[in-house]
């Protein structure tokens, strides 16, 4: 089971995408693609930093500062950084372009998130 946040967009009132659940687990995904992952969601100065230190890191180790499994190794922590934040990354990036958060919700699957937090304002 995994956290969701459920997101409210005040905008879309009478359409089915509303709601949203986002949730708060390592996405693989965003683990695999990267920068990609972040482009692709429109993450813009998350994309160019990533670069950037992907650029950085890689002269470093052309200038023989660091050796390959040092760049390897921060290679891999940032994409790791990028796979255990994608939930939140999404989240806050809805925020900003106008969504809610109206709840956080403990469920096995987005829909179960989604008919649970349906259920709760029904009631």
């Amino acid at each position: 089971m995994n956290f969701y946040s459920i997101l409210h967009n005040p905008e879309k009132s009478t359409q089915d995408d509303e709601w949203i659940a986002v949730a708060s687990n390592f996405s693989f995904q965003a683990f695999i693609f990267g920068v990609f992952w972040l482009m692709y969601n429109s993450m813009w100065r998350l994309s160019f930093l990533f670069i950037s230190y992907g650029v950085i890191i890689g002269y470093l180790g052309n200038i023989q500062l660091f050796n390959d499994v040092q760049v390897l190794l921060l290679s891999l922590i940032s994409a790791l950084c990028i796979g255990f934040e994608a939930g939140d990354l999404m989240s806050n990036y809805l925020q900003k372009k106008g969504y809610i958060l109206a709840d956080i919700i403990y469920a096995n699957s987005e829909d179960e998130a989604l008919l649970k937090h349906y259920y709760k304002i029904a009631n």
